[in-house]
């Protein structure tokens, strides 16, 4: 169900009754055919003459157009708008109107919506593994949009997401839904949220301030509807469950609806649960953390982008011969159901801890996701005292008797690709992969960065040799240490590699 006001659909109906095939508009743009309709008005296929392509145009309802002030705004969001440039989000090019019409004119996917893509199957349902690489493309894509972008969705579903002709996965919408919903809003006199109401969080139902976390939650709503062929709640008085109801598992509900087989990996079952709670706070707190969750790549191989808000300006851009440091919390998820509604502020003081201890030697912050860091050091000395310093401050601080944090890290030196902003390269993957490996409170390096740190390491701080090791998605085995800090422990299980863990992996 959209919440949106029937006058839109009037005005939809009209326009869809004025234009033809082969008209000619705005002195530019040839129409095709009717790609789709909605509260918001009739998209329509055209041949955009002047730069001789084909786009999507997006026509809006008359009475958007009657009032100047909305018009401005539309102008501002659409120049806005230009800014998205992301390979998985559909590009707006343009807001043109005359006296008579406006649209927006925007990139055209030939293709077809994850909605549509899910009714086409045989049990009208996808299994999970049949979603992993637009799950990774669509995470990656909000990701973008909320941190490098500072855009808010805030109507994500199975029909703004295209899956084009290569098979990639393209986010509509993405920087004017917020617009044309509110101006819509305004000027019908409509008080109810805009957006579309399975797919709603709470806080938004509620008129709440717009944040990315909302996007999170519609981002569970959709998965969920995607691998049970329904949203979370989708009868009866369903606003009020959203407030109050806790979603059946999406195995119960396959059961339910007797889709076969009825198990949903355990790990999508509780990723999509998190995205779904009540609390924001205990949402994942960004789209790649839902990717990292779902054990994705959000991103191609080797490739990590260069945001954060908050690292120092004092430190230069490592380029060159880099170490590359990852860590993140083990266990987080069952961290953060052990100590509730502590979970954001325990967060934040280990964030402050790292980033204090990075900074301290010369760490340049890459980025800071949920609960992991990424940082990059011009030296492997200064990489290695950084954690030590960082898992010395850990263990020393007083953290709730519960909480348990432990933080595992991974450093390798190696080139430092930069493409279009981002670090790319087979060493960056290789440096997430050796910090995988670690346990909590655990720092593994490669011997790569052992070599170049040489004996500049911290006092009476060793590396114990632990042999070499085949680690995911890497084509060589690794051979890897462990540094041995004073006072802190130092026996550990054997390391996460493809030797120690059981798993499915073809053999490399």
């Amino acid at each position: 169900m959209d919440v949106t006001d029937q006058r839109s659909g009037d005005v939809a109906d009209a326009t869809l009754r004025e234009f033809r095939s082969g008209q000619k508009l705005f002195g530019r743009y040839t129409l095709v055919k009717i790609l789709g309709r909605g509260g918001m008005g009739v998209v329509w296929l055209a041949r955009d003459e002047e730069l001789e392509r084909e786009v999507a145009l997006k026509f809006l309802p008359d009475l958007m157009l009657q009032d100047r002030a909305n018009v401005d705004d539309l102008k501002r969001e659409t120049r806005r708008s230009l800014e998205l440039t992301h390979p998985h989000i559909v590009r707006i090019h343009d807001f043109v109107h005359d006296e008579r019409y406006g649209c927006i004119s925007m990139e055209y996917v030939d293709g077809e919506t994850l909605a549509s893509l899910r009714c086409l199957k045989e049990q009208k349902v996808f299994e999970a593994n049949e979603l992993t690489t637009w799950i990774g493309q669509l995470c990656d894509a909000l990701d973008y949009a909320h941190n490098r972008a500072r855009v808010i969705h805030r109507d994500l579903k199975p029909s703004n997401l295209m899956v084009n002709q290569r098979g990639d996965l393209k986010v509509a919408d993405l920087g004017i839904a917020r617009t044309l919903a509110e101006s819509l809003r305004l000027l019908t006199g409509e008080h109810s949220p805009r957006g579309t109401l399975a797919y709603m969080s709470p806080q938004q139902l509620d008129g709440e301030r717009a944040t990315h976390l909302d996007d999170i939650y519609s981002l569970g709503a959709t998965i969920y509807e995607l691998l049970t062929g329904k949203p979370p709640f989708y009868s009866g008085n369903v606003d009020r469950q959203i407030h109050e109801r806790t979603a059946p598992s999406m195995t119960e509900r396959r059961k339910d609806l007797n889709i076969e087989p009825a198990f949903v990996p355990v790990v999508w079952e509780e990723t999509i649960a998190a995205c779904l709670a009540k609390d924001p706070t205990r949402r994942p707190q960004s789209a790649s953390e839902v990717a990292r969750r779902l054990q994705l790549s959000s991103a191609p191989p080797g490739t990590v982008s260069l945001v954060s808000a908050k690292r120092s300006d004092k430190v230069e851009f490592p380029t060159g011969t880099v170490t590359f440091l990852f860590t993140d919390i083990e266990g987080s998820t069952l961290l953060l159901n052990r100590v509730g509604d502590r979970y954001p502020e325990i967060l934040s003081e280990h964030q402050k801890i790292l980033r204090g201890a990075f900074a301290k030697y010369n760490g340049y912050e890459v980025g800071t996701e949920g609960d992991s860091f990424f940082v990059t050091f011009a030296r492997a000395a200064d990489a290695i005292a950084g954690a030590v310093s960082a898992q010395k401050e850990l263990a020393a601080h007083d953290w709730p008797d519960d909480s348990g944090l432990l933080v595992r890290m991974g450093l390798h030196t190696g080139e430092a690709g930069c493409t279009g902003g981002n670090y790319t390269g087979l060493d960056v993957h290789r440096a997430a992969r050796i910090g995988a490996a670690a346990h909590g409170g655990q720092v593994l390096i490669s011997e790569a960065a052992k070599i170049l740190a040489g004996n500049r390491v911290p006092e009476n701080v060793t590396m114990r040799d632990l042999v070499e090791h085949r680690l995911k998605d890497l084509p060589q085995r690794e051979h890897l240490f462990q540094l041995i800090i004073p006072a802190l422990r130092t026996d550990f299980p054997p390391i996460r590699s493809l030797e120690n863990r059981p798993n499915n992996l073809p053999a490399q």
